[in-house]
């Protein structure tokens, strides 16, 4: 069981929440080579996620849809 951040209604017993992706960021990975040379890579980090459940997961995901 769990609440939806967005809603606010407690799930029934089982339910699993949807997590949706509200804010992120651009990261530089640096790795090294097995010859010693750094290696950058660019990214994206999640800073905030919200847990919530499937009737508000599908109507965010029908609005990013339309945009």
């Amino acid at each position: 069981m769990f609440r939806c951040d967005l809603c606010k209604k407690v799930s029934e017993p089982g339910d699993r929440p949807t997590m949706i992706v509200t804010e992120k960021r651009e990261k530089e990975y640096s790795n090294r080579s097995k010859k010693g040379k750094e290696i950058i890579s660019k990214g994206w980090e999640i800073v905030e996620e919200k847990k919530c459940c499937s009737f508000c997961g599908e109507a965010n995901e029908l609005a990013k849809e339309e945009k």
